[in-house]
C-alpha cells in the first residue's frame, strides 16, 4: 500500500516533484511516478473562488482531486485541497500513513477525513499570491494537463 502513499503524495502538490522510493517489502512493485495518468482538469470560477477538479490514477487506483482557492477580493484566504478515494479504507490508510510521519503532519495541515475524503488546508504553500496568479498558475496546468509528469 505504500504505493498508494507515494501517489497520493503526488496528488496533492503538483507543482512538486519526487522520486521513487524502494518499498519496505521487497514482493511490493517499487513505485514509479512515471506512471500516474492525469484527467484534464476543469477551472471553474466564481467571485470568490478558484476551484480545479481532475483525476489522478496509478494501476487501479483513482483518486479525484479538488483544489479551492478562496479570496477576498484580490487575496488568498484559504486554500484547501480535498481526494475522494474509492473507498474508506483506502482514505484511513493515506490519514494514518501522513500522521505516522511527523514531516508529513507539518505539510498536511488540519487534515480531516469524512467518508471517502481526506482534506487539508494547504494556504502556507501559496501565502502572498494574487487572484490573478493563482488563475494564471491553474490556467497553465489546465492548458498543459498532458505534459504534467512526476519524473
Amino acid at each position: 500500500m505504500k504505493k498508494y502513499f507515494y501517489l497520493l503524495l503526488l496528488a496533492l502538490v503538483p507543482a512538486m516533484t519526487f522520486t521513487a522510493c524502494g518499498s519496505d517489502d521487497d514482493n511490493e512493485p517499487e513505485f514509479n511516478p512515471g506512471d500516474v495518468k492525469f484527467s484534464k482538469p476543469t477551472l471553474t470560477e466564481t467571485s470568490k473562488q478558484l476551484i480545479l477538479t481532475y483525476n489522478e490514477s496509478y494501476e487501479d487506483l483513482v483518486v479525484n482531486i479538488v483544489e479551492t482557492y478562496e479570496f477576498e477580493g484580490d487575496v488568498l484566504v484559504k486554500v484547501t485541497f480535498s481526494e475522494t478515494f474509492p473507498n474508506e479504507a483506502m482514505a484511513q490508510e493515506f490519514m494514518e500513513d501522513i500522521q505516522s510521519d511527523p514531516e508529513e503532519v507539518l505539510y498536511y495541515r488540519n487534515l480531516t477525513r469524512s467518508g471517502r475524503t481526506v482534506t487539508y488546508d494547504a494556504t502556507n504553500e501559496y501565502k502572498g499570491k494574487t487572484k490573478e496568479e493563482i488563475r494564471k498558475f491553474l490556467q497553465y496546468r489546465v492548458d498543459n494537463w498532458d505534459r504534467q509528469s512526476y519524473k
